[in-house]
Order: C-alpha cells, then sequence, then structure tokens
C-alpha cells in the first residue's frame, strides 16, 4: 500500500514496512518487516498490509505519524491508474510483491513494470541481486520456507501449503507427517 497522505490504520489491520537489507541463504532472499506501532501511516510510506479478508478504510489523518528512515518500500498515488517503473538507473533491483502457488513474495523485474496507484513495491541494493524470490516474515513470523527435505511422498498423511489434504501428490511442495517434503 502507498499514499500520499498520512492514513490511518483500521482495526484489525497491521502495516509493515522493510528497513534492512535481506539476508540470504541458498539464493533466496529472507526480509524482516518491521510493523509500524503508532497507528499512522506516514505520507508517501510504502507498507506491506496484513488483515483478515475483508474490506477496511484507510482515512487521511492530519497526524504525521512517525517518519520511517531507510524504508526500501516504494511506490506510486497519483492521477492515472498506474506509473511505468523503469530499471533504476542506480543498478538497484525492483521486486514486486505477488501471490502464487508457492505463496506471498516478492519477485524481482527484470525489466519495466507497471505499478497501480496506490501500490507499492520493493527496491534493494544490487548487492541482493541474484535473489529471484524474497521471502519475508512479521517480526519473526516465518512466511518462507528456507530449507526442505527430499523424500518419498504418501498420500496417507500428506497435505498442501494451503493445509488441503491431497489424494495424490504432484511435483512441488507438501506437509507429510509434520515435515516439509520437496517432490
Amino acid at each position: 500500500f502507498y499514499a500520499n497522505d498520512a492514513v490511518s490504520i483500521p482495526a484489525g489491520v497491521s502495516a509493515y514496512v522493510a528497513t534492512s537489507v535481506p539476508t540470504m541463504k541458498n539464493g533466496v532472499g529472507q526480509l524482516e518487516m518491521t510493523e509500524i506501532k503508532n497507528g499512522v501511516i506516514p505520507s508517501k510510506t510504502g507498507v506491506v498490509i496484513r488483515a483478515e479478508e475483508g474490506e477496511y478504510v484507510f482515512n487521511s489523518t492530519d497526524q504525521t505519524g512517525t517518519l520511517v528512515e531507510n524504508n526500501l518500500m516504494r511506490g506510486y498515488a497519483g492521477e492515472s491508474e498506474y506509473k511505468e517503473i523503469s530499471l533504476p538507473s542506480d543498478h538497484s533491483v525492483n521486486y514486486v510483491f505477488a501471490d502464487d502457488e508457492e505463496g506471498v513474495k516478492f519477485y524481482r523485474k527484470d525489466s519495466a513494470f507497471r505499478v497501480y496507484n496506490n501500490k507499492a513495491y520493493l527496491n534493494l541494493p544490487a548487492s541482493v541481486a541474484a535473489a529471484r524470490v524474497i521471502y519475508f516474515s512479521f517480526d519473526d513470523d516465518e512466511t518462507g520456507i528456507w530449507e526442505t527435505e527430499n523424500g518419498d511422498v504418501k498420500t496417507e498423511n500428506c497435505y498442501d501449503l494451503s493445509g488441503r489434504r491431497v489424494e495424490k501428490a504432484q511435483k512441488g511442495v507438501y506437509i507429510v507427517n509434520g515435515k516439509v517434503v520437496v517432490r
């Protein structure tokens, strides 16, 4: 999320910023997100929003909020539907927030892309350019898988990453007898 004005954080919603460069492990980045605690997202501050599914209203406020130093999140809030973001001239790397079959994470953009109104993206120094994917955690709450074990996947106690029991395991990542297994 990104707005030109400071907005209040509605009840049931948490907003997080990224202020430190991700740690790297096995070619995957792990980014720690820090929660904004004072109830106000400052103006022109990119954040990741975390909430249960539902409708929430972010109202403009006269409170300025605490300015977040070194926030790696950027964004766009303007008059048009979107803004074209080109490759950075400073050799930094842009990542977009997306959800796919493996979960929610940041994906590296190796070309220009569109950032839509009131959306944020992640901009990192070139030192992490090797990472195609950046997992993130909320205040030590892991959302990505660091290491997995290879093994045979049996269907009697096999679940996908959404917690759904599967009849027949395909290639991918599964929870088998409480352990993460890659097939």
